[in-house]
């Protein structure tokens, strides 16, 4: 049986090397505390959870699956258009070289990094694979507490305010 990519490092444990010396422990501090962190997540309702994603060929996968798999779904490379459990499908190809199956929701990448910065699941309408302009890509980087900051109005229409 394949054990994929993201399978093999979901069911991963963090163990250090018996041959180090006890003095070397704090060392792997940090990996005890990530197995802590994936453990209590396990339990946790996050944002992918019930979601299986196909990703092509041509988007980021290494940095889609991390943030997936992070967030509780679950990835695949290997497309079938009979395969119920995919719920969505990650791709940047114009929609004449997509096979669409009317049950699946297909999404350019911006769509997961956005939902994350947005903590929720956003539109798939507005991220739709063949689009040529795709909403504006609001950083999650800011200070929330800064009453003056500069709001846009992507993120304003996201939070519900009026826009400029």
């Amino acid at each position: 049986v394949e054990e994929s990519f993201s399978a093999h490092y979901m069911n991963y444990e963090f163990r250090k090397p018996q041959s180090l010396a006890e003095n070397d422990d704090e060392k792997y501090k940090i990996d005890e505390e990530f197995q802590n962190i994936a453990e209590d997540s396990k339990s946790k309702n996050l944002l992918f959870s019930g979601l299986h994603f196909y990703l092509s060929t041509e988007v980021p996968r290494d940095s889609l699956e991390y943030v997936i798999l992070a967030m509780g779904g679950t990835v695949t490379y290997e497309f079938d258009a009979s395969n119920q459990a995919i719920t969505h499908g990650i791709t940047d190809r114009e929609k004449a070289n997509v096979t669409v199956v009317a049950s699946k929701e297909y999404v350019q990448p911006q769509w997961v990094y956005d939902s994350v910065n947005f903590k929720k699941l956003l539109n798939v309408k507005d991220y739709w694979h063949n689009l040529k302009e795709l909403p504006a890509h609001i950083s999650p980087f800011f200070d929330e507490n800064d009453a003056e900051r500069y709001i846009p109005d992507r993120e304003r229409e996201l939070a519900g305010l009026p826009t400029a």
